[in-house]
């Protein structure tokens, strides 16, 4: 039986999981932060919309939306404000000016673009778990379990997670091209582009590099080497201008980070501001948050198990191993709920395991549920994690 792609269904059940979040954030007790009341008090005298949309958007501006509101608004003001997406908030800042949005405005089409693109990632999760395992079923079930994946709320406020999948999944299914036909230069070399957007946004998406490293290592024509090295070196390019950008603006002047080896703004912002670097995160205070991260992590590992000796997938496999590698000892462990999206190994274990109707694939969902729900109700409370 041949499972096709339905926007129906994707629809509903979008509408159905929102609705449900929204009454979650409503209904959830007083934040425990005032960092966003001073944000509405300090761009907005009052609200346009009715009491109800007023009182979800101002709970949904928590952690990072903070930050991301605020530099839509006015731009940079500090220097650790690099980290924060740098494409993503540029784009809607250019919105904000063209249709002078206030700041309700300007977090509700946060909003609205990011539930427009979750229609966006089921169509194309769809297209790219068909063409990698030529399965319909388990495509079909794939793209549905993008509504109820762990990045949760996330994916449905100011973030960027939902844009970066989307830019990666449809980088991915574009440089599945060279799997049917090696001379298709065009969507080859545009997977590399996209890849290249999606890390002007999002640091992580640069691992994608690894697609064409492997490519050029591993094709045996010189021909396609090159269209290897060309395509990875537009991420190379990327990475180039998006470190150069803040040292043109701030160095020789500003010391410390203009005078390390890599001159990167952001790995230092990072580490100074954040605490990341290698096993920094492990003490006993982030226990908690280990925990919170647990589930996600086993999960990805587990993904990793199952599709260890699938050929089709293997640069993928080494992607997600670097990442979760990564997540662990690097970064902070419990952002793992949300920035795994932009890979999509645990997705098709999960849909594997639905498809072929082991239980364990409906305890996952049901974990996803229960996640989401309690993620949603601790951010529109200002609680960790986020």
């Amino acid at each position: 039986m041949m499972y096709s792609y339905n926007w129906k269904h994707v629809l509903i059940g979008l509408l159905f999981v929102r609705m449900s979040q929204a009454l979650i954030v409503y209904f959830a007790p007083g934040e425990f932060d005032i960092s966003s009341t001073i944000l509405f008090n300090q761009y907005a005298s009052k609200s346009k919309y009715d009491t109800i949309t007023t009182k979800i958007l101002q709970r949904l501006a928590a952690w990072d939306s903070v930050y991301f509101l605020k530099l839509v608004m006015e731009g940079i003001s500090y220097e650790h404000e690099w980290v924060f997406c740098p494409l993503w908030w540029r784009v809607m800042r250019v919105v904000k000016i063209k249709f002078n949005l206030d700041v309700y405005d300007v977090l509700l089409a946060f909003i609205i673009i990011n539930n427009i693109v979750t229609i966006g990632i089921c169509r194309v999760t769809y297209a790219l778990s068909y063409k990698v395992l030529n399965d319909s079923r388990f495509a079909y079930i794939a793209s549905m379990l993008i509504l109820v994946q762990p990045s949760g709320i996330f994916s449905t406020i100011s973030y960027s997670e939902p844009i970066v999948q989307l830019l990666c999944y449809s980088g991915l299914y574009l440089w599945y091209s060279r799997d049917r036909n090696i001379h298709n230069h065009l969507e080859y070399f545009l997977s590399g582009l996209l890849f290249s957007v999606a890390f002007a946004i999002r640091s992580n998406s640069l691992l994608y590099g690894i697609l064409y490293l492997y490519d050029f290592v591993f094709q045996k024509s010189v021909k396609d080497r090159i269209l290897a090295l060309l395509t990875g070196s537009t991420l190379a390019l990327t990475l180039a201008y998006m470190t150069y950008l803040p040292y043109s603006l701030y160095c020789p002047e500003r010391g410390e980070w203009c005078n390390s080896w890599s001159k990167s703004l952001v790995s230092y912002a990072q580490t100074k501001y954040w605490g990341n670097g290698f096993l920094r995160y492990f003490e006993a205070k982030n226990i908690p948050l280990f925990l919170i991260a647990a589930p996600q992590l086993i999960l990805i590992s587990l993904s990793l198990i199952k599709f260890k000796s699938v050929t089709s997938i293997r640069p993928i496999w080494i992607v997600s191993s670097v990442y979760l590698f990564l997540q662990f000892t690097t970064m902070h462990v419990q952002i793992v709920n949300r920035v795994s999206s932009f890979i999509p190994l645990h997705i098709w274990y999960v849909a594997h395991l639905l498809a072929t109707d082991k239980e364990a694939g409906k305890w996952w969902v049901r974990w996803w549920i229960v996640w989401i729900s309690v993620q949603t109700a601790l951010f529109a409370m200002f609680l960790p994690p986020a």
